[in-house]
């Protein structure tokens, strides 16, 4: 039995400085960067249902590229296809300041006094997936525990709300 595999066309040219990097895009993987500045990239993966995304459109510094990242994001959800996904998941940590975005917002909000959820919904990748319905986060792993404000490692998944009963 063959089983036919297609990759979703979809349109780059809303930004023209969005590139495909040749030999990094494929059913399961997805990579792009700014022509512009190539530090400035996305790197996604699917499997399972679940996207597991990189994005760097913003420097520690304040330097932003030509690609914004929901520009990056909404690319890479568009050759996934929607339907295809069931979560996106995000890890964060303090490791490597260029990927800092996410895990300085998510501490910013629990030191506030927000819940582990809560405050995942108020980083760039919460937000971006709220875009597209990703809204529910559904599992969250936050270290060292009870560290409010002072995480240094964050896993959050974010799905589609469930019905209720």
């Amino acid at each position: 039995m063959v089983v036919e595999q297609r990759i979703q066309v979809h349109d780059v040219s809303a930004n023209p400085n969005i590139q495909e990097v040749v030999g990094k895009v494929t059913t399961t993987n997805y990579e792009a960067v700014d022509c512009t500045d190539n530090r400035f990239f996305i790197s996604g993966s699917l499997s399972g249902g679940i996207v597991k995304l990189t994005v760097v459109a913003e420097l520690p510094d304040g330097t932003r590229g030509a690609v914004r990242g929901g520009e990056f994001f909404q690319t890479m959800i568009d050759h996934f296809g929607l339907a295809n996904i069931k979560s996106i998941e995000g890890e964060w940590t303090t490791g490597d300041p260029d990927l800092a975005t996410n895990i300085n917002a998510f501490n910013k909000a629990t030191a506030a006094g927000d819940t582990d959820k809560v405050a995942a919904t108020k980083t760039a990748t919460g937000r971006l997936a709220a875009r597209v319905g990703l809204t529910e986060v559904v599992y969250i792993r936050a270290l060292p525990a009870k560290a409010a404000g002072r995480y240094t490692d964050v896993l959050a998944r974010f799905a589609r709300p469930q019905a209720g009963p």
